[in-house]
């Protein structure tokens, strides 16, 4: 007995590319701002803190800073060349904060 299926294939289906692409770029604009959250909190708490209105681009070299000085203080047993390096970052982020800072 031999088994015969009829499949039809339908050509309406129309596939709108413009309202993926939208929907996408909706999804990526949506998920960057939540990723954006916590550096704009520490921004505006920076702000606080200086009395001033900050940019991301100053909360970055504070930042810097910042980590340069962890790396800098706190290996005690790290090894004498890791460590002027990390004192070579800190006091370029050191001057980069003070020619930041200093501009309004």
């Amino acid at each position: 007995m031999e088994k015969n299926v009829t499949l039809s294939a339908s050509s309406q289906t129309e596939v709108n590319f413009q309202s993926i692409a939208n929907s996408l770029q909706t999804a990526v604009a949506k998920m960057a701002q939540k990723a954006m959250a916590p550096l704009e909190w520490l921004r505006s708490y920076y702000s606080n803190i200086c009395e001033k209105q900050l940019t991301m681009g100053q909360t970055g070299t504070l930042v810097s800073a910042q980590l340069a000085f962890i790396a800098t203080a706190l290996p005690a047993d790290a090894p004498w060349l890791f460590r002027i390096g990390c004192g070579v970052w800190l006091a370029v982020s050191l001057l980069q904060c003070k020619k930041f800072l200093s501009k309004d």
